[in-house]
């Protein structure tokens, strides 16, 4: 019975530091907006706070190259070549 009740714990235990490894993941917070540079475009991506996938990261693609990678409430900002994407 000891054994079952030492898995159970080390499982529960397991499952609280995946649980909380995600957390602290949090992206950079936004300041301010930026003018774009002459002949160029500028985007901002933003990715809401939630705790569930909180820890997962997403990189954001545009014309075969990646812009930036977007965490957990936070954002980036990019430059473009003006044109439909």
């Amino acid at each position: 019975m000891k054994l079952k009740s030492r898995k159970t714990s080390v499982f529960l235990a397991t499952l609280a530091l995946l649980a909380l490894s995600g957390c602290g993941a949090k992206g950079a917070h936004f300041t301010e907006f930026q003018k774009p540079k002459e002949g160029k475009g500028l985007i901002y991506v933003y990715r809401p706070s939630s705790f569930i996938g909180g820890g997962v990261f997403y990189d954001v693609h545009a014309q075969d190259k990646v812009l930036g990678t977007l965490r957990n409430g936070g954002y980036f900002s990019a430059y473009v070549e003006p044109g439909g994407y």
